[in-house]
């Protein structure tokens, strides 16, 4: 959508869920949409690609968006990932991490003049086999295949907070494109320069959520808003909704030490009262008879910060027990309209519901809100690829270097 908002026309897309394809259908109606496998269905992509180009006079492929997904890098016990690896406990290759490996393909194919390519940061931190049979980095393995067909462009590690989403939301972006006889800069990087300098200038959570109506997660009836249907969160049974309801701006349920009966701070590793024997309002659960704290990461049943930039967006907005996706101050995680804000996606431009009217269900707008690349994001890029093109074909009868590709090696890495 974002690439639309800058003036590109989409005219293939292609998902393996039906009920995707449905939802990109109703968005992109003049786009041909394909419910197909990617990896066994590379000869019926290129004779489409060819085909959208011949009924369009067009001889080539100006832009190529992929985002393959890489299940094997899971933010879920990634520590534990990389640790068997480094212990030889695990192989450092991983086969569902080789979804890129159709994109190669398809870029082989048709030659397109740009790629724009986005994953999860942790990109850096996988291996693959490359076609020579040597085990390298990914990044490293498609840039060099990329470079080998005469693209220029890498890839580098972008914090999108500083492109001016309210979201820490840092990942892996490749952007190439075709030489062409052109003498690109020494290093050349296609990401566009950052619209905020500084970790305390980006936006943050009150900047743009704070007027959202109230909500509250225990009944239906305050769950909902009736003026907006995006707008609505999920039911938490009783004894999450106390946790929560305890659980301060910022903090983690895991550290409600101080007893709520009597006042008593007590240790982190406390589940009752030491003086009063009260029940802490901390996640536990009770097998055979016995109560204990609920094993998770740190940063599960937390809340947000107001004055920071919202936590990731990702598929699992709609649990507390995920990673810091509890309100700020109410007692609910953020709503699908929220998040949807959150992503920089223009909310009154996209169609919620399916051709029979019905709004998709809460599940797949969450996924696909939380798995999409932010609209504002690829905008900021649009806009910088045509302004690069526009300073090519200027400076095309000079054989001068465009001004703006000029540049060293910039690394976009921001971990605030």
């Amino acid at each position: 959508m974002g690439f639309e908002a800058a003036g590109f026309n989409h005219k293939l897309l292609c998902e393996i869920d039906p009920s995707r394809t449905a939802f990109t259908s109703q968005n992109f109606p003049n786009a041909k949409v394909l419910t197909v496998d990617i990896a066994k269905n590379l000869e019926k992509i290129n004779y489409e690609i060819q085909a959208s180009l011949n009924n369009l006079k067009e001889q080539d492929l100006f832009l190529l968006y992929a985002t393959p997904p890489c299940q094997g890098m899971s933010k879920n016990g990634i520590g534990t990932i990389l640790k068997a690896m480094s212990d030889e406990k695990r192989s450092n290759i991983d086969k569902r991490n080789q979804l890129y490996l159709p994109v190669i393909e398809i870029v082989k194919s048709n030659k397109p003049k740009w790629i724009f390519f986005e994953n999860v940061c942790r990109l850096f931190n996988f291996k693959g086999v490359d076609s020579e049979g040597n085990v390298r980095m990914l990044p490293e393995i498609i840039e060099n295949e990329f470079y080998k067909l005469g693209y220029v462009g890498r890839f580098e590690l972008v914090q999108m907070a500083d492109y001016g989403l309210p979201q820490t939301r840092l990942r892996s972006v490749g952007i190439f494109r075709q030489k062409e006889g052109i003498s690109f800069g020494k290093g050349c990087s296609f990401l566009p320069p950052k619209i905020i300098d500084k970790p305390e200038k980006r936006i943050t959570l009150r900047d743009v959520i704070s007027n959202s109506e109230s909500l509250d997660s225990l009944k239906h009836e305050t769950r909902i808003s009736e003026q907006n249907s995006l707008h609505r969160v999920p039911k938490w049974r009783e004894e999450l909704y106390h946790w929560m309801k305890h659980t301060p701006e910022g903090a983690s349920a895991f550290d409600n030490n101080t007893c709520i009966n009597c006042g008593r701070i007590n240790e982190k590793e406390d589940i009752d009262c030491g003086k009063c024997n009260e029940a802490l309002p901390k996640p536990t659960v009770t097998k055979n008879g016995k109560r204990k704290i609920i094993k998770g990461f740190v940063s599960a049943y937390k809340r947000m910060y107001w004055d920071k930039p919202a936590s990731t967006i990702t598929t699992r907005s709609a649990y507390a027990c995920s990673d810091h996706k509890a309100h700020p101050s109410e007692n609910r995680v953020l709503s699908i309209y929220e998040i949807a804000i959150l992503q920089g996606i223009d909310i009154e431009n996209v169609k919620w519901t399916d051709e029979t009217g019905v709004q998709f269900s809460d599940t797949l707008l969450r996924e696909l809100i939380g798995e999409s690349v932010p609209p504002l994001f690829t905008r900021i890029v649009g806009e910088h690829i045509i302004k690069i093109e526009e300073e090519i074909l200027l400076n095309k009868k000079t054989n001068e270097i465009p001004t703006c590709l000029v540049t060293e090696p910039q690394l976009s890495i921001n971990f605030g």
